[in-house]
């Protein structure tokens, strides 16, 4: 497919599922390279189009070629088109062979080339020796994408946005085909913007010149370094911008953004000094945060496009926005091999969302990997599930799960193998050996290898090919005492499907008063694990603060919403014993809650029809309280940390008595833990349909209260033990 190095905030981080790329013909060799583009682009606004030019510098890759193809979106008229100054024809190809330009070809790639268009031109034979010739093409357009419908979110990415001209702004990223292009090419370029006043203009590199004259403005960006794609947006801004470092850092923000300004920039200098320091210098000019007329939180090469309510969320300036600085150095310089696996988006997430969580406490780290590994559980199955080196972009959890979640704790497993200092010191070497060119996992293997000595083709096997995880169980424990010390053993099992893994885990032994923070390598099904202290221990766990990756099993967890909305099969239940106006709203609420893909069957059902079957396997969802809701076998709610009474709802011993109050709470079936359960209790009933749409950005929670349509309580059950756990 097409290059396109917009990346995605881990928060909405956080974009149709991902299906297996089937193997084409070689793609054909492009008979010239594109060198550089020298782009004018002239928008109307009202009429939602641009006229534009390209002169592009080609380079003759094979000798006297009779043609050159290129791609170009369906919706631009071409005026005309000159080879080194001669006018020359051409034809149009309005459905392009893939075929033609990708080794494997899925359905990203489907989507892609159905917006385009194929232009052919027959080289004149005395032109043909020409080994850097100049192809100038005139064109314009209509590149008007709805934005309506456009949802982003931690969870989900649904009805994403190529290009949009209006008014509102300009968006135009490379997946619009706005300048003429072709796969897996590497590219300088200048771009000259003619927009009107008080418009402005970004994309990538640095500005040179600005001229306003009659009511327009002209900018021209040029970036001198191999781009392997061209992202432009345009909109009302008030800059603001600070030198740091000798690097310019900018906001574009409407009037209504413009106080978040200084708030913004500082927090950016913070995010240059650490980056610099552990990954080194910085490779672009400038940096700036600009504001989006719709929901998005993407990445670019030297700037990222937040949506004007995402600028305003608390947490954005202290995670999501370092992580998009963190990406200029991994996928915005250092760009990504597709299709050999996306390796940067874990290696961000590890970079920064996590070792944000790390540089605050040891706690807030071994939650975060805690939540990695229970999304992974929650979200992905054998239905679903896939190897690292498939993974290109997400757009449901069980993408996220792998693609973010699982790729971070292989760096984080790889930090722990190699050493702290030999970490850094790779990925230091990884950036400096593959800066400005397509990096793949082989690569980053290669750095690895080449500062560390070692041979890790075992680990990035096991961890990259294979799909998967370990699972971990214990049995056969006992403890003695020995001549001068304590000794412990247990046999370790690896439960999951497949070969097994070569893992090192940590067990931790405590005594009366003691601890010690032991290891063991494990690489059999079933092993034997000695350990000895020399206090007498009381217990053991193994892999206690998460540092493996691996399914969890539902014990060691609290249940949260992750574990309903992941299942292959869902149950909703209606209420019978509810006010007819009520009916209506759970009935919204129910179609709300059915998963946008990821290949769940849902079944909505009215309580008094309701078979154990239905509630007895995959996930439940019981709509209404236990009065309201005759389905809900009375043996499930003992033990709950949740209450209903005739003035609201008791929540870990907190009481919620507003008459606008909803509760949602998670748990699971007392006698199956696989089995997911939900509550969800609407106490007004025009909030219903609202909330519904929230649920899924919060995943990771066991419980939430709203209070008409805010969140005012959210939090996680306490869980009492483990399986792998050991009191003596």
């Amino acid at each position: 497919m097409k290059a396109n190095t917009q990346i995605l905030v881990v928060l909405f981080a956080a974009l149709s599922m991902l299906t297996t790329a089937t193997t084409s013909a070689q793609p054909i060799v492009p008979n010239y390279s594109i060198q550089n583009h020298a782009l004018t682009l002239a928008f109307d606004l009202d009429q939602h189009t641009i006229t534009a030019s390209d002169q592009i510098s080609l380079k003759r890759e094979i000798k006297k070629p009779e043609s050159f193809s290129f791609l170009l979106n369906k919706a631009l008229e071409v005026l005309s088109v000159e080879f080194q100054e001669v006018e020359i024809a051409w034809s149009e190809d309005a459905f392009p062979d893939p075929a033609h330009y990708e080794t494997k070809v899925d359905s990203e790639d489907v989507n892609y080339y159905g917006r385009t268009k194929e232009i052919t031109i027959v080289i004149p034979e005395d032109l043909r020796k020409e080994k850097e010739p100049l192809l100038l093409i005139s064109y314009r357009g209509m590149l008007h994408d709805e934005v309506e419908s456009n949802q982003f979110s931690r969870e989900y990415v649904t009805d994403k946005i190529n290009a949009y001209i209006g008014k509102e702004g300009v968006y135009l990223g490379p997946a619009a085909i706005f300048y003429p292009a072709l796969s897996r090419q590497l590219f300088s370029f200048t771009l000259t913007t003619k927009i009107a006043e008080p418009y402005r203009t970004v994309t990538e590199g640095e500005r040179t010149e600005w001229i306003a004259a009659d009511g327009i403005l002209s900018e021209t960006w040029i970036c001198n370094h191999p781009m392997d794609a061209i992202h432009l947006v345009a909109g009302q801004y008030q800059v603001e911008e600070i030198e740091h470092d000798g690097i310019r850092l900018a906001t574009y923000f409407y009037a209504e953004q413009s106080e978040l300004s200084p708030m913004y920039l500082e927090a950016l200098k913070g995010y240059f000094d650490l980056y610099t320091d552990i990954l080194g210098p910085y490779p672009y000019a400038k940096f700036a945060v600009v504001d989006n007329f719709f929901a998005s939180g993407y990445g670019m090469p030297s700037y990222t496009l937040l949506g004007s309510q995402v600028l305003r969320l608390p947490f954005i300036v202290r995670t999501s926005l370092g992580h998009e600085v963190c990406h200029n150095w991994w996928g915005n310089s250092v760009y990504v091999d597709s299709e050999t696996g996306n390796w940067c988006e874990g290696l961000t997430t590890y970079c920064a969302d996590y070792l944000y969580k790390e540089q605050k406490s040891l706690d807030d780290a071994k939650e975060y990997r805690s939540t990695v590994m229970r999304d992974y559980t929650a979200y992905t199955n054998a239905g679903n599930d896939f190897p690292l080196v498939r993974f290109r972009e997400r757009h449901n959890p069980a993408q996220r799960a792998v693609g973010y979640g699982k790729s971070a704790m292989l760096y984080h497993m790889l930090r722990r193998y190699v050493g702290e200092e030999d970490f850094w010191r790779s990925l230091k070497r990884f950036y400096n050996d593959n800066v400005w060119t397509y990096a793949s996992w082989g690569d980053v293997q290669k750095a690895f290898e080449k500062e560390t000595a070692l041979k890790l083709s075992w680990f990035f096997d096991q961890w990259v090919n294979q799909t998967g995880a370990p699972s971990f169980t214990i049995e056969n424990w006992q403890k003695s005492k020995i001549e001068g010390a304590w000794k412990i053993s247990f046999t370790l099992n690896q439960t999951q499907n497949g070969l097994p893994y070569m893992l090192d885990v940590p067990v931790l032994v405590t005594g009366s008063s003691q601890t010690a923070h032991l290891q063991t390598t494990l690489s059999d099904t079933s092993q034997i694990v000695t350990l000895q202290t020399i206090f007498e221990p009381t217990g053991f766990s193994v892999d206690p603060d998460f540092e493996v990756f691996r399914r969890l099993d539902p014990s060691e967890t609290p249940p949260t919403l992750a574990d309903v909305f992941g299942k292959g099969q869902l149950t909703i239940v209606l209420p019978g014993l509810i006010a007819p106006e009520f009916q209506e709203a759970y009935a919204s609420l129910a179609n709300e809650l059915r998963p946008h893909g990821g290949g769940t069957v849902t079944t909505i059902v009215n309580d008094y029809e309701t078979t154990p079957a239905e509630i007895e396997s995959g996930a439940v969802i019981f709509l209404g309280s236990p009065a309201e809701n005759q389905a809900i076998p009375a043996d499930w709610l003992d033990g709950n940390q949740w209450r209903v009474n005739d003035s609201g709802f008791l929540l870990a011993d907190k009481s919620f008595t507003d008459f606008n109050n909803t509760l949602v709470a998670a748990g699971r079936h007392p006698d199956n833990l696989n089995i997911a359960t939900a509550f969800i209790i609407v106490k007004h009933a025009p909030d219903a349909l609202v909330i519904g749409r929230k649920l899924r950005h919060y995943g990771k929670y066991s419980y939430l209260v709203f209070q008409s349509e805010s969140n005012v309580a959210k939090g996680l059950w306490k869980i009492s033990d483990s399986p792998l756990s050991v009191q003596f």
